[in-house]
């Protein structure tokens, strides 16, 4: 069996010693507790700048591709930032650190990837206005090499309309707003 002082665990030490010691134990203990939450903070932060700046590159490199690779790079993109958050995260130094990285770089991430989203929505839309574009100079250039051709000029015309179309789609104009821009 334990035993125990009569008077409690502050009596265990002496008449009124045990209660100012017990308190002294209690602002130290509140003490260490607080320098381990401002390490904590501090790591967490460190984190959070480094895989910033990785973030940073990855963007950048993202950003720099243009039209269809961009559009086909965006999975790859959105992949190298979640295996960027899962790396700096597995490498917190404890629980509570990867919980404050998390918050904060998951946050940062979201903003990122819905930036890439909208970055390879414009880039595809660029392309299909570039391709089209290129279509309808093709089958001008066909029609004024073979001006006597009527199968040629049917198609190559056709081609130029459904071409001059997708582009007005991009540009979002409605059905009537294409066929006038057509006809102008």
């Amino acid at each position: 069996p334990s035993q125990r002082a009569s008077g409690g665990e502050a009596a265990a030490f002496g008449a009124g010693g045990g209660a100012e010691l017990m308190r002294s134990g209690d602002v130290m203990a509140k003490h260490a507790i607080q320098m381990q939450e401002q390490a904590n903070v501090s790591a967490a932060k460190d984190m959070f700048l480094e895989a910033t700046i990785e973030s940073g590159d990855i963007e950048a490199k993202y950003r720099s591709l243009s039209g269809k690779a961009a559009a086909d790079g965006y999975a790859a993109y959105v992949q190298q930032l979640k295996e960027l958050r899962e790396r700096y995260s597995s490498q917190a130094t404890n629980p509570e650190v990867r919980k404050m990285f998390d918050q904060d770089f998951s946050r940062r991430t979201a903003f990122s990837i819905v930036a890439g989203a909208r970055f390879a929505a414009t880039q595809n839309k660029k392309h299909n206005v570039d391709s089209n574009n290129s279509a309808i100079d093709v089958a001008t250039r066909d029609i004024s090499l073979y001006p006597e051709d009527n199968t040629r000029f049917t198609y190559n015309t056709d081609l130029a309309v459904r071409s001059a179309d997708a582009v007005s789609r991009e540009a979002g104009l409605d059905g009537n707003q294409a066929k006038l821009r057509r006809e102008n």
